[in-house]
Formats: C-alpha cells, sequence, structure tokens
C-alpha cells in the first residue's frame, strides 16, 4: 500500500511538471467540514474534472487533494480547501493542469456540486 502511494505521488509530480498549472479561487458558501465531508467520496471530483478514471491523494486532513487522470496522464491537478476570511464559507483554491479544460470550468462546476449536488446546465424541459 505504502509503495503504490509513493509510486502515485512520483507519477503525479512528474504529470504536473510537464504542463503550466492554471489556477483559479471560488469561495463555496459552505463550512470546511462540510467540504470534506463531500469531498470523501471521489465522484464528485471526477463529476467536476469529468474524467471517469481517477487517481487521488489525500493529505492527512483532507484540506488539499490531488488528482491524476488515468486515462490521460496530462490531466492532473490539486485543490485546497482554506477557510474564508471573516468566516464567509471556504474558498476553494484549484490548480490543474489540462489541455481541454480551463481551470474556471472545474472549479465551478465543483463549486455547484459542493452547494446544490448537481451542475446546472441551462436547458429547460
Amino acid at each position: 500500500m505504502t509503495v503504490a502511494v509513493i509510486v502515485l505521488a512520483q507519477t503525479l509530480r512528474r504529470a504536473l511538471r510537464r504542463r503550466p498549472m492554471t489556477s483559479q479561487v471560488m469561495t463555496a458558501l459552505l463550512d470546511q467540514d462540510i467540504i470534506v465531508m463531500r469531498l470523501s467520496d471521489d465522484k464528485l471530483i471526477r463529476r467536476a474534472v469529468d474524467c471517469e478514471s481517477l487517481e487521488t491523494r489525500r493529505s492527512d486532513d483532507s484540506r488539499t487533494i490531488e488528482w491524476r487522470c488515468s486515462h490521460h496522464a496530462s490531466e492532473s491537478g490539486r485543490v485546497a480547501l482554506i477557510p474564508a476570511p471573516a468566516g464567509n464559507g471556504t474558498e476553494l483554491h484549484l490548480a490543474m493542469r489540462s489541455p481541454k479544460q480551463h481551470a474556471k470550468e472545474v472549479v465551478r462546476r465543483m463549486k455547484m456540486l459542493l452547494e446544490a449536488g448537481e451542475i446546472a446546465t441551462g436547458a429547460r424541459r
């Protein structure tokens, strides 16, 4: 288990060095502990970054999560959860490398999933 985590960390670091990172910050109106709980399942991250097969690594307190898409080694990123000023929610600090997505779009989708549980599309029935 430890060897797999070390290999994943080394692979993730190599993938993160290849492309320049784009970053985005957005404030979610939720308590940090609630966000950590909702991000404990990788399904939310998979939906936000639009990758079905992710490898994730979490810090000890789950305040920082790194991921790498298994199918596309060039797609990887990191989200850090930081308390917003004056206790007004939690800031999502996202940094990622991806040839097809912008960090702003991913953090927007992640915020929608965290706060509402779904991604708003604007399509009417």
